[in-house]
This record gives C-alpha cells, sequence and structure tokens, in this order.
C-alpha cells in the first residue's frame, strides 16, 4: 500500500507525543518520539548515508558510532573534541597541517601555564617555546643509527658517540666546581693562540 503517490504527495505530518513510526514487515526499525527532546532509532539500527557503509548507530550501550568506508570528514573554522576523561586516536598515522607553506601549531593549553610545539615549514624544523624534561635513563637519538645519543643517569648527563664527538664554536667555555677529568688514550689539543 501506498502513503500518497508520485503527483499526489503529503505535505505536512503531525504526530501525538512518544509516537512510533515502525518499518519493515516485522517492524524491526522504528523511530520513537521522545517528548520535548529528540527522536529515538531502535536498538543498534543504523543511520545510513548512500550506502550501507557509510552510517551513525549506536552499536553498544553508551557508545556512538560514526562509520564511512572511505573517509570521514569535518569540516568547521573551529572544531572541539571534549573527552571528559580520554581520548583515544587508534590510526598507525596522524597527518597534521595543510600540505602547503603554513607553519603547524600544537598547542598545550593548562591552568597556568601553556606550552607550544610547532612545525617551522619556512626553515623545515621544529620549534619548542618551554623546557622539555626526558625520564631518566631514556635518550634523544641522532643521526638514526642509534649510535649517536645523549642521556641522563640520575646525576650524570651522558653524550655518547660511536666514533668521534666534535664542538664547533668560536670560544668553548667549561666551567667545574670539583674537577674535569679526560679518561683517554691520547689527547691531542690543537690551538691557534696559547
Amino acid at each position: 500500500a501506498y502513503l500518497g503517490t508520485s503527483s499526489l504527495q503529503w505535505s505536512d505530518l503531525f504526530l501525538a507525543d512518544e509516537a512510533v513510526i515502525s518499518f519493515g514487515d516485522d517492524n524491526e526499525v522504528t523511530l520513537t518520539h521522545v517528548h520535548n527532546s529528540g527522536l529515538i532509532i531502535s536498538d543498534d539500527d543504523q543511520l545510513q548515508f548512500g550506502d550501507s557503509g557509510t552510517f551513525i548507530n549506536q552499536s553498544t550501550n553508551g557508545q556512538l558510532d560514526i562509520d564511512a568506508d572511505g573517509q570521514l570528514e569535518l569540516t568547521s573554522p573551529i572544531i572541539q573534541l571534549v573527552a571528559t576523561s580520554e581520548l583515544d586516536i587508534d590510526t598507525p598515522t596522524i597527518n597534521l597541517g595543510e600540505d602547503d607553506t603554513s607553519d603547524v601549531t600544537l598547542n598545550f593549553l593548562g591552568t597556568n601555564n601553556d606550552g607550544t610545539f610547532w612545525w617551522d615549514e619556512s626553515y623545515d624544523h621544529f620549534i619548542f617555546n618551554d623546557d622539555i624534561v626526558m625520564a631518566s635513563t631514556e635518550r634523544i637519538y641522532f643521526g638514526g643509527n642509534e649510535t649517536e645519543s645523549i642521556y641522563d643517569n640520575s646525576t650524570v648527563l651522558t653524550l655518547s658517540a660511536s666514533s668521534e664527538f666534535q664542538i664547533d664554536a668560536p670560544t668553548l667555555d667549561v666551567n667545574s666546581s670539583t674537577a674535569v677529568t679526560i679518561d683517554t688514550v691520547t689527547t691531542d689539543i690543537a690551538s691557534t693562540t696559547s
């Protein structure tokens, strides 16, 4: 049976509070009115867009899923995600930026102190505007081969190199309150001045 035709359409439909619209021969999908609140789609049924691979539904109690079989795009001048306890991003790759000459900024907003970490496109490097603290014994590696590194062992800061450690500066100033120890078989010191 039809409700209207292609040439004889209905214009308005008025339903009472808590009205239920049932779909299917077995009424397996329903749309229920909630007084002064909204509409509820039944159980874990889906509101689909375009095809069955793109939809919104409640997959389990308390969880809203937004699924797309190709790409999910959110477009707005400002997008705000509010998670009261935790935000999980389950993906092997995260891309930030517009793939152009713009710099990319990541802000950390605290109650009393803020921090900024950004990619400077023009100079091809990262910039931090605050201190960075490494956990004890964790290292910062250079060169990609995990042989040249800087690390801390509680009270000792160690600079490790596989073949040579080089310091280039017009003036080298070493200040030690107790002693300077050089533990090596051979020491070569070359200077243009005495």
